[in-house]
């Protein structure tokens, strides 16, 4: 006693607790790991969620992906304005789904508008930077895309201040087993081109 040194039983008793503490951090960051990622849309430079969930190939279950907009008529834009998108995933026979989507000018592929959450219960924003260039992502949270069937994630797109040409919507989505980890989850991505509304013609 008072050598300062541990007795074997308590290095045998630090080490156990050590390895706990390592397991309870991984899952902790496994849980963590549950929210969206961005980049994962399957845009140019971008893997999709199959980089991760890796079982089946893309679009090959029996499921769908689909983008629309109660707003947005003919995929034209005004500069400026502010459309609602939803992108709904559906797999009958799921309980939990997530999602990534990006708008990106098709002439360089940088952020294309912005976003603004509209539930911040089921999506949030992310960035990553892809190519040197940084991209805006609306993601799912943790169990925000938990209902049977389908889900549909709703949120805001503004266009941009000034006609910038063309611009691509990016999404992936995520038709998951809801078993904590990233097998046997079925993947899909779509993509939807966004014009300028033509300059001289009056909006109805």
């Amino acid at each position: 006693e008072g050598s300062g040194k541990f007795s074997k039983a308590d290095r045998k008793n630090y080490f156990v607790i050590s390895i706990f503490i390592v397991i309870a951090f991984v899952a902790v960051a496994d849980i963590l790991d549950k929210d969206g990622k961005a980049a994962r849309t399957g845009s140019p430079g971008e893997f999709d969620c199959t980089g991760c969930h890796t079982s089946f190939p893309v679009n090959s279950g029996p499921g769908s992906i689909t983008i629309s907009s109660p707003n947005l008529t003919n995929w034209q834009y005004v500069p400026g304005q502010v459309y609602q998108i939803d992108v709904t995933v559906a797999q009958t026979g799921v309980g939990l789904f997530g999602f990534g989507f990006e708008a990106l000018r098709t002439s360089n592929n940088s952020n294309g508008g912005s976003f603004t959450i509209t539930n911040s219960a089921q999506t949030s924003l992310k960035s990553a930077t892809v190519s040197g260039t940084p991209r805006t992502n609306v993601v799912h949270k943790l169990n925000g895309g938990l209902s049977a069937n389908s889900h549909t994630f709703s949120f805001n797109w503004t266009a941009p201040a000034t006609n910038v040409g063309n611009i691509r919507f990016y999404t992936a989505g995520n038709a998951a087993n809801n078993n904590n980890d990233s097998l046997n989850d079925y993947i899909y991505k779509t993509n939807q081109l966004v014009t300028p509304f033509p300059v001289g013609v009056s909006k109805i």
